[in-house]
């Protein structure tokens, strides 16, 4: 049982212009009837990631860092999402957010409203002529 296109595509949109609350919201929707396996830890990552830059713009530290590293830890767990309809470049998505992660770690509770916004990274969809096994194929797990 695959979520709607439609409805994964809508989450993007919404992650893309920062409403994360919202993508929660709709993300939330798709993977609670999944049963256990990829689809669901891939949706559930990408919700918590959402969440931990919601946290962070709200200068929530504890649940920035908390959130974004359970959903970094969920992505990296999935070893491919070519199955998804349609792909997102999961690489891009991992490197940038490790990145903003670490910036949320170097900065501390004390300077989180000094966080360079630019950093917090948006889903790039891929269009199926241009998915490839690369794209689509996990890193191996790195510690953040």
């Amino acid at each position: 049982m695959m979520p709607k296109p439609s409805s994964f595509e809508e989450a993007v949109r919404l992650f893309n212009q920062r409403q994360f609350f919202e993508c929660h919201e709709v993300l939330e929707d798709l993977w609670r009837p999944l049963p256990p396996g990829a689809e669901k830890e891939f949706l559930q990552g990408l919700l918590q990631v959402g969440v931990g830059f919601h946290h962070l713009l709200n200068h929530n530290h504890i649940g920035a860092k908390n959130l974004l590293r359970a959903g970094l830890s969920r992505l990296e767990g999935v070893e491919s999402q070519a199955a998804y309809i349609p792909p997102i470049d999961l690489n891009a998505l991992l490197a940038a957010s490790q990145q903003a992660l670490q910036s949320v770690l170097n900065l501390g509770p004390d300077r989180l409203t000094d966080f360079p916004e630019h950093l917090i990274p948006i889903v790039r969809l891929i269009q199926p002529s241009s998915t490839n096994e690369n794209k689509n194929t996990l890193p191996k797990k790195q510690g953040v």
